[in-house]
């Protein structure tokens, strides 16, 4: 899991490092240059939250070890004392819900660095509609008004999605007629240019 993560990272820094020669070449206007600076703090943003997903994952991993050790301490105590065989099953379910929650870290990490790559790579090809993170967009008309359908995907947030279309997340909100910025992973949004 580690060498994948790390050769996906080694895959985004040279694919970003490759293009960083033009960010001052001449014939850049400030858009494409404020742009290029908005890819390169969105990848480094990226690289900041996969340290702090390694970290939790690393975490986890020491507290399972913790409660494997606490476990075959307390079998052996168990053995000597006869201690009951229900706190034995309540720490094994404890140590299966560590390693279960594990794995869904460690899902949720693909999950997000797969959603940053996309992005990035969207934000440097060149646009041919406004795409924001593998969502399904089209232009359209809804109520009057003209605009984008995207369909959420895992892990996106209103506030990315309304940065992704420049469009404000107080408008998106209006537009589906939502109650509060919680969306939920396939709903079908309208954004209004």
């Amino acid at each position: 899991m580690k060498n994948d993560l790390g050769i996906v990272g080694i895959a985004v820094c040279s694919l970003l490092l490759a293009g960083c020669e033009t960010f001052y070449q001449a014939g850049y206007d400030d858009d494409e240059r404020r742009e290029a600076m908005r890819i390169e703090m969105a990848r480094q943003q990226a690289a900041r939250d996969l340290e702090a997903m390694k970290a939790e994952t690393e975490a986890l991993s020491e507290m399972v070890q913790r409660l494997d050790a606490r476990i075959d301490r307390i079998e052996g105590e168990a053995r000597q004392a006869g201690a009951t065989r229900a706190e034995l099953d309540g720490l094994r379910r404890d140590l299966d819900q560590l390693r279960a929650e594990r794995a869904e870290l460690r899902k949720q990490i693909v999950d997000d660095l797969s959603s940053e790559m996309a992005k990035l790579l969207a934000a440097q090809a060149p646009a041919s509609g406004r795409d924001a993170g593998g969502g399904a967009t089209s232009g359209t008309e809804t109520r009057g008004q003209s605009g984008w359908e995207h369909k959420v995907q895992a892990g996106q947030t209103l506030s990315e999605i309304a940065a992704a279309y420049k469009v404000p997340v107080a408008k998106i909100i209006k537009a589906n007629n939502l109650k509060d910025d919680r969306i939920r992973v396939g709903q079908v949004l309208f954004i209004p240019d």
